[in-house]
């Protein structure tokens, strides 16, 4: 799923986090503030781009428990 340079703003709603079959997530270069728990228990996730974007607050944790994430 891409939203990528869409001047997005207002924080990652929870609604991303029912998204249990979600493989690749791309939310860079907007405005997007608050941060990252609503994709937290994304377990399928294999990527993620949330740079350039105005998010705060520290990775969650079980993030890393992801077994598909890949480094990109």
């Amino acid at each position: 799923m891409s939203y990528q340079n869409n001047n997005l703003t207002g924080v990652i709603g929870t609604q991303f986090g029912k998204l249990q079959h979600l493989h690749k997530l791309y939310l860079g270069h907007n405005q997007l503030t608050g941060g990252l728990e609503a994709i937290q228990w994304l377990t399928t996730l294999k990527r993620v781009n949330v740079e350039n974007n105005q998010l705060s607050g520290t990775i969650p944790f079980d993030i890393g428990k992801t077994a598909y994430l890949e480094e990109g």
